[in-house]
């Protein structure tokens, strides 16, 4: 008696739509990470470049150069 070899087919019961959503849910969700990510890193940037602002030094130089300037005038007056 041989053995009968049994054929390797898909199985006829896939529920396409299915499928497809769970692949499209997928993608969204890819797109939600990579997002996600770049509102990270765009966030750290603006973060760093408004680090004087926070820590006052912006102020400190405005303070410096009014100083500066009054200093200008006062020599440019004599």
């Amino acid at each position: 008696m041989t053995a009968q070899h049994l054929p390797l087919l898909p199985p006829r019961d896939i529920n396409w739509s299915k499928t497809a959503f769970l692949f499209g849910a997928a993608v969204t969700v890819a797109g939600w990470v990579a997002f996600g990510a770049q509102a990270a890193q765009r966030l750290s940037a603006l973060e760093a470049r408004t680090q004087p602002l926070a820590s006052g030094d912006l102020v400190r130089v405005q303070a410096d150069v009014a100083w500066i300037r009054a200093r200008m005038e006062e020599d440019r007056r004599r």
